[in-house]
């Protein structure tokens, strides 16, 4: 619509200010128009009803009888007529006309066209005895004229016409004069319109923070791409519990249908289920939720508006997976660098026994011990390629043989140990995190023990996996027995107690097995797992 020099562009209040003051101009425009219309029609009908009831009463008179069987010729005559249409009219720009039955003038303003022929073709039909109004262009102008037919009160024949008007531009002064008066209203509507709108632009400012619109939409575009680009899902409800937003992480998660905005939560089933756990902790705080077969760990916050009123809630979450695969990689890490340690050690020691063995030089010796120690590597590497078929399980597990080495722990396994590839629906993540947990928790209650042992056994049949994890270490007092899997309970000080908990939970929830254990004090504890196919 208009073009401006890009140096010099309009701020979104001026627009406000522009558009708002042209709309009201245009409004008192179009008003002003259309009240001149209405006004000047409804003058013109007012005016026609008048002349008609006063042609009415003039066409009954003697006198108007008398003038049309005179000749059309009688000054006298006309100027009687004019005195009495004073009286009897509001305006004296109102006329008449006397004409008999050929077409003459009898009675005009103009003394001059009395006696001659009428002109326009309206009077046609008021000759042949119709009364009527009509609009029609004639000597004057144009004008509005009223045509009453005149009756001989003795022969009743019709002997004349009698015609009242005014001419249409006095109806246009008068409706003119009336808009004009108006004229001072329409400036003051528009100084209040214009006023109006430097208020509601302010506001509207205050409410976008002073933004204008193409910064509004930049932010839109960003804070969407963000949201899109986020790993973790995200859901933005309102006081109304109606679903605002549901970013593209949340529906692939939850496997969600594309528009879900306006939604009620209790609508959507997954919602529902997540909410009722969500509505169970504080702000900021996390809690694992199970929905479509996966655990997601999810938070909460609440958005508020500018005077700290809450309006809704945003929910934040992830597929607990996820993290554990992240901690399972640290976890890699540490066990890589702890069996790197154990290993040097081990190494050192070896080297030493080698060193000296050369120093008094028994090579024999040498060779020997070499051998030995080569083989018992060997058989270690042989017993895991041939007994466990997961690389996953098989790397945990070197890596807890070699930190238990270290610690001076046996792990023994049971004879006829046996773990395949697993199955689907069994991820190997939670095996890993089952396993993990618990020979460390087996190692950290034989630290203090001494020839501290753990008995590992891995069973693996067509409908189940067992696994059976022992540990000759001093138990568990009866006192905590009934606590040990819950959240944040450990014997071991602070930031623990997080990993028999998971343990609990990854095998009821996402593996659908169970979990047992038996202790007795001095002797030790037992963990028994049955894992179905």
């Amino acid at each position: 619509m208009f073009k401006f020099n890009k140096k010099f562009r309009l701020t979104f209040q001026t627009k406000i200010i522009f558009f708002v003051t042209l709309i009201t101009f245009i409004t008192l425009v179009i008003v002003s128009i259309s009240t001149y219309t209405i006004l000047h029609n409804s003058v013109e009908e007012s005016v026609g009803n008048y002349t008609l009831k006063v042609a009415q009463i003039l066409s009954k008179m003697d006198v108007v009888e008398e003038t049309l069987k005179a000749p059309p010729k009688n000054n006298n005559l006309q100027s009687s007529y004019e005195n009495y249409l004073k009286e009897v009219s509001t305006s004296d720009q109102i006329f008449m006309v006397l004409i008999n039955q050929e077409g003459l003038r009898y009675t005009h303003p103009n003394n001059n066209l009395i006696g001659k022929h009428i002109t326009g073709d309206d009077i046609n039909e008021a000759l042949n005895g119709k009364t009527y109004i009509s609009k029609a262009k004639g000597i004057s102008g144009t004008t509005i004229r009223t045509f009453v037919p005149i009756v001989d009160s003795n022969t009743n024949k019709q002997i004349g016409v009698i015609s009242i008007g005014i001419s249409q531009s006095n109806l246009t002064a008068v409706a003119k004069e009336y808009v004009q008066s108006l004229f001072f209203w329409i400036l003051v509507t528009l100084l209040i319109g214009f006023l109006a709108s430097i208020i509601l632009s302010k506001r509207i400012k205050k409410v976008l923070h002073g933004f204008e619109p193409n910064e509004i939409a930049s932010l839109f575009r960003e804070k969407d791409a963000i949201l899109e680009s986020m790993s973790e899902g995200i859901i933005a409800i309102d006081n109304d519990q109606r679903i605002i937003l549901v970013n593209k992480s949340a529906q692939k998660l939850l496997s969600l249908e594309k528009y879900l905005a306006g939604k009620k939560v209790d609508e959507i089933t997954v919602f529902k289920s997540i909410f009722s756990y969500i509505n169970k902790i504080s702000p900021g705080e996390s809690i694992e939720i199970l929905v479509n077969n996966i655990i997601i760990l999810a938070n909460y916050y609440p958005y508020l508006s500018d005077n700290k009123k809450e309006l809704g809630m945003i929910v934040t979450f992830r597929d607990i997976t996820e993290v554990q695969e992240m901690a399972n990689k640290l976890t890699g890490v540490e066990q890589y660098i702890d069996g790197l340690r154990a290993k040097s050690h081990e190494f050192m020691n070896k080297l030493q026994t080698l060193s000296g063995l050369i120093e008094l030089k028994q090579y024999d010796k040498v060779h020997a011990y070499i051998a030995q120690t080569t083989h018992k590597q060997q058989e270690i590497m042989t017993f895991f390629k041939d007994r466990i078929k997961e690389p996953k399980i098989t790397g945990l597990l070197l890596g807890k043989f070699q930190q238990a080495e270290e610690l001076h722990i046996d792990i023994v396994f049971t004879p006829g140990s046996y773990l395949g590839v697993l199955p689907k629906n069994i991820p190997v993540n939670s095996i890993a995190l089952v396993l993990g947990n618990l020979l460390q928790n087996a190692m950290d209650a034989l630290v203090e023990t001494q020839n501290g042992e753990i008995h590992l056994t891995i069973l693996d049949s067509p409908d189940s996996i067992k696994i059976v994890v022992e540990d000759n270490g001093a138990g568990i007092n009866s006192s905590v027995k009934d606590v040990i899997f819950i959240k944040g309970f450990s014997t071991k000080g602070e930031e623990r107690g997080i990993g028999l908990h998971l343990v609990k939970y990854h095998i009821n929830h996402i593996l659908n097995g169970s979990i047992i254990f038996d202790s007795v004090l001095e002797e030790g504890t037992s963990f028994f797992i049955t894992i179905p196919k």
